[in-house]
C-alpha cells in the first residue's frame, strides 16, 4: 500500500514536472514565434526601406509643397550634374538634347527697330554684353539647356530699372511663398545674397523676390519667415521655368532624372564586361599531359607565362579554349542604354555613339526620328514662350519667337510638295497656303501675301491650268521612290548606300 502510494507520488510529480515542461516549452515557443515574426516586420520595413531608397528621398511630398520638396530637387539636381559630369552616356544626353533643340538658334519678331513693329527697340537690351553672357548668348543658351538638364528649373533675376538678366542657380533659393490654395503656384522665391565677397558666412542677406506673373501679389514690405520679418526685392523680379511640371506639383523635374538609374546599370554592365573579357584572355589554351610533370613540360615548351595569353596545364595536348579570341558580348546590354535613351528622348544609336547599332539601315542610323522630334518640339515651344515672356518685359509687347523647322532636306521638300499638291487644285486662298508654307519653316506668324499672287485652276487669271495655257510645274510626286517602272526614271534620286558601307545595283 505503501509502494502503490509512493508510485502514484512520482507519477503525479513526474506529471506535474511534465505539464510545467510542456508549458514552458509552449511559453518559448510562443515567445521565440512573436520574436520571428518581429524579425520578419523588421526585415520587411528594412526591405521595403531599400526598395524606396533614393525614390521617397526624390519623390517624397510635403505639407507646403507637393511632390518632390526643394530639398529633394537640390539632392537630385547634385547628382545629376557629378554624373553628367563624369560619365560618357550622360554627358552624351546632354549635348544631344541642348543641339536638337538650339540647333539653328532661335528667331525674333516685333522687337522693334522696324517700320511699324509699334515697340520701343529693345534690341539694345538683347545686344547687352551682360544679357548676352547670361541668356541670350550662345553659351548662354548652352548653359540654360544644361540646367534644364540637370536641376529642371531655369531661375533669373531681372532689375526693372536696367532691364539686365543674371542666372540664379537652385542652391541659392532657400525658401519660396505659394498660393495658399493652389501649391503648384509659386509667387516669389527667397534667395540668399551675398553681400561681401570676402566673407560668405556672416555677410549672407535674405530677400524675396517676386515671380513676373505674380508682381501683383507683391503689397508689403517684408514677409514674415521663421519669426523674423524680411524685406521684399521691390527693383527685381524672378523668371522661372520649370521642366516636366506635373499637375499639382510645386516643382519641375530634371530631364536626366529618369534616365539616371539606368545610366547607373548600364556603367555597371560595361565594368564587369571589361572584366569578363580579361578574364578570357588571361588563358587562351590549355596544355594536357599523362602526368602533372608532363604537362608542366608541354607549357614550357608552348612557351607558357604569366599574364595575357597564358596556357592552363592539365593534359598531355594543348586545346584551345572556346573562349579563345573571342571578346565580351557588350551589344547584349543595349536594353539597358535603350531604357536610359527613352528617358532622355533620343536616340539609342546616338546616345551609344554607335552607328553599328542601326544595323545595316540607313534610316535608323537619323539623328530624329518622328517620336524625337515632337519632344524636341514640345521642349522649343516652351524654350520661345519663356523667351517671349523676357522680351515682353523688356518692352516688346508683341514679340514673337519661333526656331526653325526639325526637318531636314528631304522632309522640307516632302512638306512643300504636299502642300503644292493642295495649292494646285485652285481651292486655297493665297492666305492659307501662305500660312501653311510658314509652317514648314517653323514660323509663328505669316508674313504679308506678295502682290499680284494668282490662284491655280482660277478663270479669273489667264494663263493657269483652267486654261493649259501655261501649265503650272508641279514636282513629281515619286521623287526619290519607286514609281512601279522599276525605277528607270528616278533611280538617280534614291539613296541606295547602307551603314555597312555597301551599295545596291
Amino acid at each position: 500500500m505503501r509502494a502503490q502510494k509512493i508510485t502514484e507520488a512520482q507519477e503525479n510529480a513526474n506529471s506535474a514536472i511534465t505539464d510545467n515542461s510542456i508549458a514552458e516549452i509552449q511559453s518559448d515557443f510562443e515567445r521565440l514565434e512573436f520574436e520571428y515574426s518581429r524579425v520578419q516586420e523588421r526585415l520587411l520595413s528594412l526591405d521595403l526601406m531599400l526598395d524606396n531608397h533614393g525614390w521617397n528621398e526624390l519623390l517624397g511630398g510635403s505639407v507646403a509643397e507637393e511632390g518632390p520638396d526643394l530639398d529633394q530637387i537640390k539632392e537630385a539636381a547634385g547628382q545629376i550634374r557629378e554624373l553628367t559630369a563624369v560619365n560618357a552616356h550622360m554627358k552624351q544626353g546632354n549635348l544631344l538634347r541642348g543641339n536638337y533643340v538650339w540647333d539653328g538658334g532661335i528667331h525674333y519678331e516685333n522687337v522693334g527697330g522696324a517700320k511699324g513693329a509699334g515697340n520701343r527697340s529693345i534690341q539694345r537690351y538683347i545686344d547687352d554684353p551682360q544679357n548676352q553672357r547670361n541668356f541670350f548668348g550662345p553659351a548662354a543658351r548652352k548653359a540654360r539647356a544644361k540646367a534644364r538638364y540637370t536641376d529642371g528649373h531655369n531661375i533669373y533675376i531681372g532689375e526693372d530699372s536696367t532691364k539686365l538678366l543674371k542666372p540664379i542657380y537652385i542652391e541659392r533659393v532657400t525658401a519660396i511663398l505659394v498660393d495658399p490654395e493652389d501649391p503648384s503656384e509659386i509667387w516669389a522665391l527667397r534667395i540668399n545674397r551675398q553681400i561681401d565677397q570676402n566673407d560668405a558666412q556672416s555677410n549672407v542677406e535674405p530677400t524675396w523676390i517676386f515671380l513676373d506673373e505674380f508682381i501683383d501679389k507683391r503689397k508689403a514690405r517684408f514677409i514674415p519667415y521663421k519669426n523674423n520679418n524680411e524685406p521684399i526685392d521691390y527693383a527685381h523680379r524672378i523668371f522661372l521655368k520649370r521642366a516636366n511640371r506635373t499637375v499639382g506639383w510645386t516643382w519641375g523635374t530634371p530631364d536626366a532624372l529618369a534616365a539616371m538609374q539606368w545610366v547607373r546599370m548600364y556603367r555597371e554592365f560595361m565594368i564587369s564586361g571589361k572584366k569578363m573579357s580579361d578574364a578570357m584572355a588571361m588563358i587562351w589554351a590549355q596544355a594536357k599531359g599523362d602526368t602533372k610533370q608532363g604537362a608542366q613540360n608541354a607549357a614550357v615548351q608552348f612557351g607558357n607565362k604569366q599574364g595575357s595569353g597564358g596556357i592552363a596545364v592539365g593534359g598531355p595536348e594543348l586545346a584551345a579554349l572556346a573562349t579563345a579570341g573571342k571578346g565580351y558580348d557588350f551589344s547584349s546590354g543595349q536594353a539597358i542604354l535603350a531604357a536610359a535613351a527613352a528617358a532622355l528622348e533620343v536616340s539609342v544609336i546616338a546616345l551609344s555613339a554607335n552607328p553599328g547599332a542601326a544595323g545595316s539601315s540607313y534610316g535608323s542610323a537619323q539623328t530624329l526620328d518622328l517620336p524625337g522630334r515632337i519632344a524636341i518640339a514640345a521642349i522649343r515651344a516652351e524654350e520661345a514662350e519663356f523667351d517671349e515672356q523676357i522680351l515682353r518685359w523688356m518692352g516688346a509687347r508683341n514679340a514673337k519667337a519661333w526656331f526653325d523647322t526639325l526637318l531636314d532636306a528631304e522632309g522640307i521638300y516632302r512638306a512643300v510638295q504636299a502642300e503644292m499638291l493642295y495649292w494646285a487644285t485652285g481651292l486655297r486662298a493665297p492666305e492659307e497656303q501662305k500660312r501653311e508654307m510658314d509652317k514648314i519653316k517653323g514660323k509663328p506668324t505669316s508674313d504679308t501675301i506678295p502682290d499680284g499672287i494668282m490662284t491655280p485652276n482660277n478663270t479669273n487669271f489667264p494663263g493657269t491650268l483652267s486654261n493649259d495655257t501655261q501649265p503650272i510645274q508641279q514636282a513629281s510626286p515619286d521623287q526619290g521612290k519607286s514609281n512601279g517602272s522599276g525605277g528607270a526614271g528616278n533611280l538617280g534620286n534614291q539613296r541606295r548606300d547602307t551603314i555597312g558601307g555597301s551599295t545596291g545595283a
